[in-house]
């Protein structure tokens, strides 16, 4: 399964294989080095393993074909996914700093942002 990704850093567009997200929990921009928290890419892909486990008992009876977007989510969807990572950041869950959306910061980056508050 291949996911289509757009960088929101770069604009830079690319595939991702779910099965090398699965062997390594990194997903990074090939073009800026933009990369997503372990935690993020972990909860996608436990998400999608009990996805294709339930899928696989409709399949028995129905067959199912589905897009998503994520540009698409329902209201709600996006803020309780960029707190749910924060939180499993904050608490220990992953030991890469996750910013508020899920994504690495630079050091440089954070550095900044403590100076404007």
């Amino acid at each position: 399964m291949t996911f289509d990704a757009t960088c929101h850093a770069c604009d830079a567009t690319f595939e991702v294989e779910l099965s090398d997200l699965l062997e390594d929990s990194t997903l990074e921009c090939p073009s800026c080095e933009a990369r997503a928290s372990k935690a993020a890419v972990d909860g996608v892909t436990g998400v999608l393993d009990d996805l294709f486990t339930q899928l696989a008992v409709l399949n028995r009876k129905f067959t199912l074909s589905f897009e998503v977007d994520a540009a698409d989510l329902p209201a709600g969807y996006e803020r309780e996914g960029r707190h749910a990572v924060r939180e499993e950041a904050d608490q220990g869950g992953d030991s890469e700093e996750a910013g508020e959306d899920g994504w690495e910061e630079d050091a440089g980056e954070e550095e900044e942002d403590d100076e404007e508050r």
